[in-house]
């Protein structure tokens, strides 16, 4: 056999398997109704890909109102107030939970379920106040869930892992590349001929389709940083830092709520490794999204740190099949003297407007003074991109004294709405402490370049 044939054979037997554990314990029977997929208008949906795994799955919460498969969920108190404010910190009488320290990075969905009412999911990542206390100091740690009836009330839902979460670091393999830290980038449905049940070859035609959570995270290697400018500043000689080696890997799952992470071609586990030395990608590849393009065209967005240039970028990778991927390049890394982005672009979101029909980028800028912001890139092909709205970030930091999202607006994550508008999703830490947020925006009508904060 070849090494490609013995991938395949490894990748299907491992979904396989992963299924008939979840049939097993009662999460799932099979293909069936509550796992059928449908094509919704509002999805993000790429050029000539209708049926092609972007529309909504069909699914039917429990009486209790949690994801079926999930035990109760938690309740959701916060100290945070203020306008965009959708989730914020857990009452400390609930206890320690993943996300009791922090969280962000939203990745929001749309879905339908069968009795034709909607089901909003949200993975995020966050982590608690024992969580290892050298790892590099963002809010990656554990991949946990939340619904929603409607996209704006939010419930958290008690995941089976670790804490409450529902995909923890790797605990298993001490040579995988999320041992110390992981998180979903982005979680796409896909129609695949590589998992049993996954084709269009249905009796109905409809199809199904497997959830993939693109996922980045990092191991224990402790990444030598001593003099370079991170973050708006020059870090200490002898400085290190665990977990900054960050790779992209792949899980699974039929239901979206329990998981299992896929063997990629790296070592590690990972779907392809960062680039050598000197190349733009070398320290870190992280925080991937999947554009489909068309069937069989899937386009990567990941973010990285140039140590050389001391600039954040944005590379492309593309993969026909969602498994094995080939990097492009480098597509972005941000504007010129005076920008909000001049220190690089990061953590994108990348949808089809609708009324444009061209691909939007939404990214974090990162300005020479350390502030971030969202600005906006347009193409036509998903390769080629141009920024819009002037050069100028198209959301920013709230100007309101003590409010939850003063410092910054970062890790956007963007829905397109039926009408033509859109609805931004965000996180931030407020400046006096007090745990992390997850706002939401609204654009002005179907100019997503204004936008304002949702108040209910």
């Amino acid at each position: 056999l070849t090494l490609s044939k013995m991938h395949s054979q490894r990748t299907v037997a491992a979904v396989v398997l992963a299924a008939c554990v979840q049939i097993a314990q009662g999460f799932m029977s099979g293909p069936s109704l509550a796992l059928r997929y449908a094509a919704s208008p509002s999805s993000s949906m790429g050029i000539g890909s209708r049926g092609h795994g972007l529309g909504l799955p069909m699914c039917r919460p429990s009486a209790h109102g949690t994801l079926r498969g999930s035990r109760e969920a938690a309740t959701t108190m916060s100290a945070l107030t203020g306008p965009g404010l959708l989730l914020g910190p857990r009452d400390e009488a609930e206890g320690e939970f993943f996300d009791s320290k922090s969280f962000a990075r939203p990745v929001v969905k749309r879905y339908r379920t069968v009795e034709g009412d909607e089901n909003w999911r949200m993975w995020y990542s966050g982590r608690d106040g024992g969580f290892d206390p050298d790892a590099i100091g963002i809010s990656t740690g554990r991949t946990g869930l939340c619904e929603s009836d409607d996209g704006i009330t939010w419930r958290r839902v008690a995941g089976d892992e670790a804490l409450g979460c529902v995909l923890d670091t790797n605990v298993e393999e001490w040579w995988g590349y999320d041992t110390v830290h992981t998180m979903a980038g982005d979680v796409q449905i896909i129609s695949t001929d590589k998992v049993r049940g996954s084709t269009t070859e249905s009796p109905s035609g409809a199809g199904y389709g497997v959830n993939f959570m693109f996922v980045s995270g990092g191991d224990a290697e402790e990444v030598d940083m001593g003099g370079v400018a991170f973050g708006g500043k020059s870090l200490p000689d002898g400085t290190s830092i665990k977990g900054l080696r960050m790779r992209i890997g792949l899980a699974l799952s039929y239901d979206g709520i329990h998981w299992t992470r896929m063997e990629g071609d790296h070592h590690s586990g990972a779907i392809f490794d960062v680039g050598e030395e000197g190349e733009f990608d070398s320290l870190f590849c992280g925080w991937p999204q999947v554009v489909q393009h068309t069937p069989g065209d899937l386009r990567m967005y990941y973010t990285t740190y140039d140590r050389s240039t001391e600039r954040w970028s944005v590379g492309l990778a593309r993969s026909d099949d969602g498994f094995k991927w080939t990097k492009k390049g480098m597509l972005l890394s941000g504007g010129g003297v005076g920008a909000f982005d001049e220190r690089g672009v990061s953590r994108t979101w990348t949808v089809m407007n609708p009324s444009t029909r061209n691909y939007t980028m939404f990214c974090e800028g990162h300005s020479a003074d350390g502030g971030h912001s969202v600005g906006m890139y347009t193409s036509f092909d998903g390769v080629a991109w141009e920024p819009a709205n002037g050069g100028r970030p198209v959301f920013e930091p709230s100007k309101e004294e003590g409010a939850w999202d003063s410092e910054h607006v970062a890790f956007p994550c963007v829905m397109p709405m039926d009408d033509g508008s859109c609805r931004m999703y965000y996180s931030c830490s407020p400046k006096a402490g007090g745990g992390s947020g997850i706002g939401m925006a609204v654009s002005d009508g179907d100019d997503w370049t204004k936008f304002t904060r949702f108040e209910g």
